[in-house]
């Protein structure tokens, strides 16, 4: 039986079509599908302006979502009319330029069965390179959260940076203090399903914005592991985070953060390292899930598992 999202793509694609309008699987699902992973979202880009597309789909499900990039939501679907400066800009390239890496600036067209690759997103795919497209200031000003994004793909494909994405990102990073906790956040919760997420904060190491969003945790980095440990605090903290299960985000996430207590417990005691009590120490990483608005649920249930560990 097909699945119930692809009836509604079809559907969508197929009307559109008829009404002369050009129809491309864009973004996430191409990416995916090279990686050889069921896309978890499939989006629609479109030649059809967005006034078009409320009146062709006055019978669906309708929403538009979105302020900066204004997106059509149809039966789930999302739709997005074509990002571009004029009318005369080429489709699908000038949507593709306004997309955050180049590994989402991709899209397919299945009734021609053609990629549309005007960044070669596919070869920094398969090299694991984040790169941004066309201008990385720009991005990066349009959106500061693409920077801990770019760190979530880094973590995906095992990965590095470009030394462009590098160094936009580390000069911008101050920006993400203007940002949105929530939306942080949000890119945190989606990286802890990760296979390593160790990767994405080793990541947000590597750009200066782990001492932005985790100041509780940067701090550790060079910080002893003490007589019971070969690694360093930091290391130690990646290490249990990547054991516990993918499926138990907070408890995950209570892993990465669970020895972050230590620097304001550490004490030296006749010559030897001790961090008596750091359980008990928790205000840093209080401090930074209110400041990144984690629900209050979510920030309860980790303080409770730092405390008992």
């Amino acid at each position: 039986m097909e699945h119930p999202q692809k009836r509604r793509v079809k559907f969508i694609m197929s009307r559109l079509e008829t009404k002369g309008f050009r129809a491309l699987i864009a973004g996430g699902a191409v990416r995916d599908t090279m990686l050889g992973r069921m896309p978890e979202d499939i989006d629609i880009l479109t030649d059809a302006p967005i006034e078009e597309l409320e009146s062709l789909f006055c019978d669906q499900k309708f929403k538009i979502v979105g302020r900066t990039f204004p997106v059509c939501l149809v039966n789930g679907i999302e739709l997005a009319p074509c990002r571009s400066d004029s009318e005369n800009s080429e489709f699908p390239e000038s949507d593709l330029a306004k997309r955050d890496f180049t590994i989402n600036a991709m899209a397919f067209d299945p009734i021609e069965e053609k990629i549309f690759d005007p960044f070669n997103g596919r070869k920094d795919l398969e090299d694991g390179i984040i790169r941004f497209t066309c201008d990385p200031e720009k991005r990066v000003r349009e959106d500061p959260v693409r920077m801990v994004r770019a760190c979530r793909f880094a973590a995906l494909l095992k990965g590095s940076f470009s030394l462009s994405a590098l160094d936009i990102i580390m000069r911008n990073r101050d920006l993400i203090a203007k940002t949105a906790g929530e939306r942080i956040y949000n890119e945190i919760i989606r990286a802890l399903a990760l296979e390593k997420p160790s990767l994405f904060f080793m990541a947000l190491r590597e750009t200066g914005l782990l001492a932005k969003i985790f100041p509780s945790l940067d701090r550790c980095f060079c910080l002893d592991g003490g007589p019971h440990h070969g690694e360093t605090v930091f290391e130690h903290c990646l290490l249990v985070g990547d054991a516990l299960a993918s499926g138990f985000p907070m408890l995950r996430l209570a892993g990465f953060l669970h020895d972050a207590g230590k620097f304001d417990a550490a004490n030296r005691k006749k010559g030897h390292l001790s961090f008596e009590g750091h359980e008990n120490h928790v205000g840093a990483v209080l401090d930074d899930l209110v400041s990144l608005r984690a629900p209050k649920q979510d920030i309860d249930f980790i303080i409770a598992m730092i405390k008992c560990h």
